[in-house]
């Protein structure tokens, strides 16, 4: 090598090294990204996200399961062949999904729940023991019921959250909600 690639090697390295060891000895408690850093020991960080964006990534995981659960129910019962197909649609749309908020939760070191949520699982059972017309109805009801809850909670997210990431999941995340909701609006109404 020619004597001006070591000396950019050597120069690049020594900021490397200038910029870590900086980073190494501060002791202040600051925000990056909307994040809060949290000194654990000298020269290591720890990364908590600001509590409504966590609050937010939990509810979020929980409307996902339920979702998933309301999608396969759907599939599986449903006597209507448009609730058959929501049913897949959600399946379909909720596994992406999924995947989102999992990986966000991950980068952004939030907890996920690891249990559904009660009021769910009671749901889901109440659900599951129905069958024929009064099962697409009380599905209906259901999923309007749940998306009616759902879609304030993103609005506010959009809104309210201080990571960036997170603010724009949940405004990315609006139009498939509005979505669903106005395809079992309609299902509802043919129904009639």
């Amino acid at each position: 090598m020619n004597k001006l690639n070591w000396f950019a090697i050597v120069i690049t390295a020594a900021v490397i090294i200038q910029a870590c060891g900086r980073n190494a000895n501060t002791d202040d408690t600051s925000l990056v990204d909307s994040v809060t850093v949290v000194k654990n020991t000298p020269g290591h960080q720890r990364f908590e996200a600001e509590k409504v964006d966590a609050d937010f990534i939990g509810e979020a995981i929980r409307f996902n399961r339920m979702g998933l659960e309301l999608g396969e129910i759907a599939r599986r019962q449903g006597i209507h062949k448009r609730i058959k197909t929501f049913g897949m649609v959600l399946i379909a749309d909720q596994s992406k999904l999924n995947k989102k908020i999992k990986a966000l939760s991950l980068i952004k070191n939030i907890a996920v729940p690891a249990e559904p949520e009660a009021s769910g699982s009671v749901i889901l059972s109440q659900l599951s023991k129905k069958s024929g017309a009064d099962f697409d109805r009380a599905y209906i009801s259901i999923i309007n019921n749940e998306y009616k809850k759902e879609i304030p909670i993103f609005e506010a997210a959009e809104k309210n959250c201080a990571d960036k990431d997170i603010k724009s999941f949940a405004m990315k995340t609006m139009p498939m909600l509005k979505a669903h909701l106005e395809a079992i609006n309609a299902i509802s109404y043919s129904m009639k």
